[in-house]
């Protein structure tokens, strides 16, 4: 079974697994280290970069998500491209690394 093969799943799952390995190896040391109050409030900037990440997470999975219908529409010989040209993938020839790079 390839990487395209197994059935479309949620979102969340991707991004839960996505997520995961930074919250525990950036996040939670720094949380555990500083008393909880010495804790700055959250600023604008929190937010924004918070916004970032969803943002840009968001219209990674939404790029695999197409990608992956266009490669089955073109296993059930519903087109003939050779290469992608709509939603993300009109705007960009490799979206997924684009917002892959704005995550890390």
């Amino acid at each position: 079974m390839g990487l395209f093969d197994w059935p479309a799943c949620l979102p969340c799952t991707f991004g839960f697994s996505r997520a995961l390995p930074e919250i525990m190896i950036v996040a939670l040391p720094q949380v555990n280290v500083v008393p909880a109050h010495l804790h700055p409030a959250l600023s604008y900037r929190d937010y924004a970069s918070l916004g970032l990440y969803a943002g840009s997470l968001l219209f990674e999975i939404t790029a695999d998500r197409q990608k992956s219908a266009w490669r089955r529409a073109r296993e059930n010989k519903e087109h003939e491209e050779k290469f992608i040209t709509s939603g993300l993938w009109s705007l960009s020839r490799h979206p997924k690394y684009h917002f892959y790079f704005h995550i890390e």
